[in-house]
């Protein structure tokens, strides 16, 4: 089990569910998630963020916790990227099967 299979059980709770649905609402301005602790934000958002279409600004409460986050979002953004590349350059294989 790697990284990307742990982002994509945190993903699929019903919580991360709620949590979407919540995130969708154009009337909702601002979430506070309380007693999240350690890499649990980072790895969360990373298993949600392929569902949403927002842009988000997250604040942390000092410099410290904001570079921690960003050490453990920043991989997992870019694994994500990096496969979604990599399924927009594989050929299609039906087409390829059909001509």
């Amino acid at each position: 089990m790697d990284i990307h299979d742990i982002q994509t059980l945190y993903g699929r709770l019903p919580q991360a569910g709620a949590l979407v649905k919540y995130l969708e609402d154009a009337s909702v301005k601002s979430v506070f998630l309380k007693d999240i602790v350690g890499s649990a934000l980072p790895t969360l958002f990373a298993g949600i963020a392929p569902r949403l279409d927002n842009t988000f600004l997250f604040v942390m409460q000092d410099a410290d916790e904001a570079g921690y986050f960003y050490n453990d979002l920043l991989p997992a953004v870019l694994n994500t990227a990096e496969r979604k590349l990599r399924r927009k350059s594989r050929p299609n294989n039906k087409r390829i099967l059909q001509k």
